[in-house]
Formats: structure tokens, C-alpha cells, sequence
């Protein structure tokens, strides 16, 4: 739970501290502080002490002083840093997640957070600051934080053995740009948290836990195609329509098209290794069409097609597509993709949207929702 457990102080992880689940979780950790002195340091800047304020009137209001702010940029200094590690307990506030991280490195503070908490020194840290001392900010681009900074290296504090992902309730799409395989993951709305307290872990609220050990292989991500691996994917995918279906009837689009405004791109992960492909071409506000489907031959037959199939149904239902459609070949070589559709709900159909009757072709659609009509 605790990295050096033996001698630390309490930590606690919030999504928000501003309301029942978070005021009452503070004062627990607080218990065992010698004093009531809580010092705040700001994710970034906080010219009019705006946040700072709210927080300091939040720890009042339970009965905790907050007196000592730290700026990490423009008004850092020495004295307000001494001032923080004399208090009984450290915030670390929201904000930007890359930015904070890397400003408490710059200040090499990391070092001395951990060793304050080391040696009994209690830290909250609240969204932002509570992924700055878990084993890697990874888990920030879950809840929408960008790299704005262009940091390299995201390993965070360290002081947990844990990730946390504030603000979001459950695993969700975004996951899937994240290495969730070496740490388990805490997913935390805004009511809820994670409190370590004599190495022994106790949830706020309700967190949902997702162990590292049962997170997919897998990994499905929706992509920009700019890695070099996937236009060679493409290759190979355009290589095989073209050997098998004559120049006229191969409708397969080439890695520009897929680029296109009205279409959306996934990749299949096996950790580096790029294992499949598809995409969802928009064709009007209630219809799309299934594009590029292409698993890589070593990793056929293992379900991976629908797994992605899946992961284009769940896009296009939440983005009000009430039908799916897709041009397939007739020949033996794409029986194989037959069987998955029909295995998906699709069924055969005549031609859709601007395709004509071809005896090289067949056309399928997928009902996904009722249409308005």
C-alpha cells in the first residue's frame, strides 16, 4: 500500500476535498498529526490565491490552520519551502497534473515530500496532487490533462504502489493509451478517494479497484496514424484487396483517406505490437460504414476481431449512429469475415450509399439502435 511503509504518515488521495466524504476523510488523516498546520502548495500559478483561498477556508471550517502557500514558478521561495515542511501536514492542489509534476522535480521536491512523509508528515493531495505521489501521472491523460510541458519521463512520487484517476468512475475508452499493466488502478469520482493509513489501505466514498493483473492484453486506442507501423499495416491490408479483387471493385481506403475528418481510426495492441485495425466512416448523421478491419495473421482466431468490433459498435451507439454498414468481398479469402459479422448481429443487405451491385462484393449492415423515422 505504502512504498517503506514502516514509519509513514498518513496519505490521502481525493478527487475533491470540498464536500462530506472529503472534509471527513481530512480530519481522519489529521488524527494522529501533532498540530493543526497544514501547508499548500499550488500546482501552478494562483495569482489572485483564488484556489488557495477556497482551500484554506475548506481546512478552517474543520478546524485546521492554513497559513504557508508555495508557489512552484515565478514567486518560489526558499523560505516559504522551510515554512511547509514545519507543518503538520502538506496539500498538493489540483490543476494541471504535467505541469505540477515537473515543477516539483525542477525544485527537486519530490525527494524531500517523501521524506517529510517518511518521517511521519501527513500528505493530502487532491486530483492533480494526488497523482504527482503515486508511481506514475500516466493516469492523467485518463481524466483529460494534456502534456502541454512535453515531459518524458511521468514516473510521479512514488509514495504509493498505487495509481489514482480522479474524477472518473470507471475504466473508459481513454484507458487504452495507458500502460495498465504494472500498478492497479484506482478510479475515483469526485465523492470518492483512497486513504493509506499505517500501511493499510481504506477506500473514501466507493472507488472502483482494477488490479494489474486482470487488465486486457490487448489494448484498443483510437489513433492518429501517425506511427510509422500502422502505414505499414495499412500496406499489407491494401496488398491483399488488391492481389485477390480486381482495381475496380477494391474499396479498401489508403492511409490519407482514413485521415479524413468524417473518419475515426482504432489500432489492437499487444504491447508494441500493432495486432489490428478498423475504422468508422461517418455517412451522414444516423449511418456509418465499417472500414479497414484487419487483424495480423499470428493473431487470428482468437476473438480479437469482435473485441474490436465491439469497441466501434459501443463509438458509433454513443455518438447517435442508429446503423452500421460495410463492403466485403465473395470470394473464400473473406468467409473468415463473414462469420464475424454474422456472429455480430450483421446480415447481408443490398448495396448502401453511392456502392452499386458487384459480383466481387457483398454489402452487410447492423441495426443499432430504433431509427428516428
Amino acid at each position: 500500500m505504502l512504498n517503506n511503509a514502516i514509519n509513514r504518515g498518513s496519505i490521502l488521495l481525493l478527487s475533491q476535498h470540498d464536500n462530506k466524504n472529503g472534509h471527513a476523510s481530512i480530519v481522519q488523516a489529521m488524527q494522529n498529526a501533532k498540530g493543526i498546520k497544514v501547508g499548500y502548495i499550488a500546482s501552478e500559478p494562483d495569482l489572485d490565491r483564488e484556489y488557495y483561498s477556497s482551500c484554506k477556508c475548506v481546512y478552517q471550517k474543520i478546524g485546521f490552520e492554513m497559513n504557508v502557500y508555495l508557489e512552484l514558478e515565478d514567486e518560489y521561495d526558499e523560505p516559504s519551502v522551510e515554512a511547509l515542511f514545519d507543518c503538520d501536514a502538506i496539500h498538493l492542489s489540483g490543476g494541471d497534473t504535467f505541469r505540477f509534476l515537473k515543477a516539483l522535480k525542477n525544485k527537486q521536491l519530490m525527494h524531500r515530500i517523501d521524506e517529510y512523509n517518511l518521517s511521519g508528515g501527513i500528505v493530502i493531495g487532491v486530483s492533480a496532487g494526488a497523482m504527482v505521489l503515486t508511481p506514475s501521472i500516466e493516469s492523467a491523460f485518463i481524466c483529460g490533462d494534456k502534456n502541454t510541458v512535453n515531459m518524458t519521463d511521468l514516473t510521479g512520487g512514488n509514495l504509493v504502489d498505487f495509481c489514482f484517476v480522479p474524477h472518473v468512475n470507471r475504466p473508459t475508452d481513454d484507458c487504452a493509451s495507458v500502460n495498465m499493466t504494472n500498478y492497479d488502478f484506482y478510479f475515483c469520482s469526485d465523492q470518492d478517494g483512497v486513504f493509506v493509513e499505517n500501511a493499510q489501505l481504506k477506500s473514501v466514498g466507493v472507488p472502483i479497484k482494477i488490479n494489474a493483473n486482470k487488465i486486457e492484453r490487448f489494448v484498443v486506442k483510437i489513433d492518429d496514424l501517425s506511427n510509422p507501423k500502422i502505414g505499414m499495416f495499412l500496406e499489407e491490408h491494401l496488398d491483399d484487396m488488391k492481389r485477390i479483387s480486381p482495381p475496380e471493385c477494391v474499396h479498401a481506403l489508403d492511409l490519407e483517406s482514413l485521415k479524413a475528418e468524417n473518419v475515426t481510426f482504432w489500432t489492437m495492441w499487444d504491447d508494441k505490437v500493432l495486432v489490428g485495425c478498423g475504422a468508422l466512416k461517418k455517412l451522414n448523421e444516423t449511418d456509418a460504414e465499417i472500414k479497414s478491419m484487419r487483424t495480423s495473421g499470428k493473431y487470428r482466431n482468437k476473438g480479437l476481431g469482435s473485441k474490436l468490433l465491439k469497441h466501434i459498435e459501443n463509438y458509433a451507439t454513443l455518438n447517435g449512429i442508429n446503423r452500421l454498414n460495410l463492403e466485403t468481398g465473395s470470394m473464400p479469402f473473406f468467409e473468415p469475415a463473414h462469420r464475424l459479422y454474422l456472429k455480430n448481429g450483421f446480415v447481408f443487405c443490398g448495396p448502401f450509399f453511392n456502392y452499386k451491385e458487384d459480383l466481387h462484393s457483398r454489402f452487410m449492415t447492423k441495426k443499432l439502435q430504433a431509427d428516428s423515422n
